[in-house]
């Protein structure tokens, strides 16, 4: 979504300027003339001057000052630039070094230091930037630091199945799904998306599980809620195996905004399926059947659903459940 647009003047001097400050987050500034863009990072302290030009790769010489954050991020891009030049540079040599397995071990000792320094620079940068909107995105880039249980005394096939559950379990202790500058990152959507379709095992009553984990997690900011509520109900509803699965979400609303959430599976899949739709906001003000005092008039209570997950949230996600014979 476009947030805000200006022109350059005849020495390509631009500002930005609003009354109220931007919500935190990664943005991207784009030039159509050019088609080029780079990506900007705003926190509380929204002064600072850029100076660049609107060739591509402009991001290399971009000259930032006035905000020490805004500085660092800028250093960081740049640093990995350079870095991913070295590993380019390394990738070639290995495949030319194809056969001279002395070579090969060399580059991959190379590769190696190369990872721990950027690794140890990501953390200085997280340690000193703890709290800001820098930090929250470079704490979002880590991965799950997973044990190798190696010191058990299992079969492999135990420690494979133990180290799958650990990084499961902790998949997100670095995603706070509740704070909104998550929302405004580049890669939260695809981590979250990898996590419900590739990491879970792609069971009904897993999956819907995992739903109602993402969306509890949210939990706490009506943003953050709002938003996961919408996009899980979406990649559901949009896609063939999931409406096949059986997996619908079941949502209720009230003038505070969601009175009840519920997702619901049934290994029976969707014959007969009616989807629960979001309409439009303007439709909100209509009344609702109260289905919890008249259950046997529910489309949605007798059906034969094998798992059932019932979350509740006020104040949030302002959406009418009905139904649509669309298959």
């Amino acid at each position: 979504l476009v947030k805000d647009t200006v022109v350059t003047d005849a020495k390509g001097f631009a500002r930005f300027t609003r009354e109220t400050s931007y919500d935190e987050g990664i943005y991207l500034l784009f030039f159509p003339k050019n088609q080029n863009f780079f990506d900007i990072i705003l926190g509380e302290n929204q002064k600072f001057e850029i100076q660049c030009d609107t060739m591509p790769g402009s991001a290399k010489r971009m000259k930032t000052r006035g905000n020490k954050m805004m500085e660092q991020f800028v250093g960081y891009q740049q640093y990995l630039g350079v870095q991913q030049e070295k590993y380019k540079h390394l990738s070639d040599e290995f495949k030319q070094a194809e056969g001279d397995t002395a070579r090969q071990s060399e580059l991959r000792k190379a590769y190696k230091l190369i990872d721990e320094e950027v690794k140890a620079r990501n953390e200085a940068l997280i340690a000193e930037n703890k709290g800001n909107c820098l930090g929250i995105f470079l704490n979002g880039l880590r991965d799950v630091d997973i044990p190798s249980f190696k010191d058990e005394a299992l079969p492999d096939s135990i420690i494979q199945q133990k180290r799958y559950n650990y990084y499961r379990a902790h998949y997100f202790d670095n995603l706070p799904l509740n704070d909104p500058r998550m929302l405004r990152t580049p890669y939260i959507v695809g981590k979250v998306d990898k996590y419900i379709t590739e990491v879970v095992p792609q069971i009904p009553d897993s999956v819907a599980a995992e739903c109602v984990r993402v969306i509890t997690l949210a939990e706490g900011n009506d943003d953050t809620f709002r938003y996961w509520v919408s996009h899980l109900y979406n990649l559901m509803n949009n896609s063939k195996w999931y409406r096949a699965a059986g997996i619908g979400f079941h949502l209720e609303e009230e003038d505070a905004g969601i009175r009840s959430l519920e997702i619901l599976t049934s290994s029976n899949g969707i014959s007969g399926w009616q989807r629960v739709e979001i309409l439009d906001p303007a439709a909100l003000n209509a009344p609702m059947p109260d289905y919890a005092n008249d259950p046997d008039n529910d489309p949605l209570y007798n059906r034969p659903f094998d798992y059932y997950y019932h979350l509740t949230k006020n104040g949030a996600y302002y959406v009418k459940a009905v139904l649509s014979s669309d298959q």
